[in-house]
């Protein structure tokens, strides 16, 4: 950071300190919802990335307002295939390949699959490697169902489902020639992630921006830390770009998970920045 960066980043916070002192919240709170009222939409839009920033559609936005254009979405952990349908409104070009681990997500994924003009389901769960069969923790409500066995005690059943690599259930698609360079790869598999590129190597190799979940704190058995899986992803030519959600737990608002998105260093978009 330069001494100008410094010097305005203080005079910021104590004008934010400041004004915090002498007025009292609900007066900050009415003078802000004025003060963007009063804005042009795109400048109020910008206004709330920057300060505000932690959402999906907004990374979306940026990636592609800076140039990305991807032939292909690959949804990993599709679960009822909302993060696909966002995607699909900032890159309609892109084919969708939504995959999921669970059978019974089957027909609510070829529901929305169906709204979509080249979108197919894949029901798989991936691996590094293939396997006949291995335990699957399948959680009430699915939201944390993994391989990997969540810390935690919500109800669960366990299943034992075959396994095959992300390269080859990509082979299988009937759009496969679809999926190719710049690809849009997102995972959310609850730490599973790394067995799961490790089995894609050739699907991650074709990716330009990879979206994924990490965990900060040990949620799942065996599952690697945020810190390990972003230097799992340098070594393999991506940096950190953005942050699009986080998690804390209720009690102690101690951070838990993180949504990031990592682009490749070769691209431009790792190098967009002004000033």
């Amino acid at each position: 950071m330069n001494a100008r960066s410094s010097r305005t980043g203080g005079i910021k916070t104590l004008v934010k300190r400041t004004i915090g002192t002498v007025l009292p919240e609900r007066v900050v709170v009415s003078l802000a919802h004025a003060f963007l009222g009063g804005l042009k939409p795109a400048s109020r839009q910008r206004w709330l990335r920057i300060y505000h920033g932690n959402d999906l559609t907004w990374s979306l936005a940026t990636l592609r307002d800076l140039g990305f254009r991807p032939n292909a979405i690959v949804d990993v952990g599709a679960f009822v295939g909302e993060w696909s349908a966002t995607a699909h409104e900032h890159f309609p070009g892109a084919a969708i390949a939504m995959l999921e681990a669970r059978p019974t997500q089957r027909a609510v994924l070829q529901q929305v699959a169906d709204t979509l003009p080249d979108a197919e389901v894949v029901i798989a769960l991936l691996g590094a490697a293939p396997r006949d069969a291995v335990p699957f923790h399948i959680t009430e409500g699915g939201g944390g169902s993994s391989v990997m066995n969540e810390l935690s005690d919500v109800p669960r059943e366990t299943v034992m489902l075959p396994v095959v690599t992300l390269d080859d259930a990509i082979r299988g698609l009937r759009g496969a020639a679809r999926v190719r360079t710049p690809i849009l790869l997102k995972l959310d598999v609850q730490g599973y992630e790394r067995e799961v590129l490790l089995g894609g190597t050739e699907t991650l190799a074709a990716a330009e921006v990879v979206v994924m979940e990490l965990s900060t704190q040990r949620l799942n058995e065996g599952a690697p830390l945020a810190h390990e899986m972003i230097q799992f992803m340098s070594e393999r030519g991506f940096q950190l770009f953005d942050i699009t959600g986080f998690w804390r737990e209720k009690v102690t608002d101690v951070l838990l998970q993180v949504d990031v998105v990592f682009v490749r260093g070769s691209s431009v978009m790792a190098r967009r920045r002004k000033g």
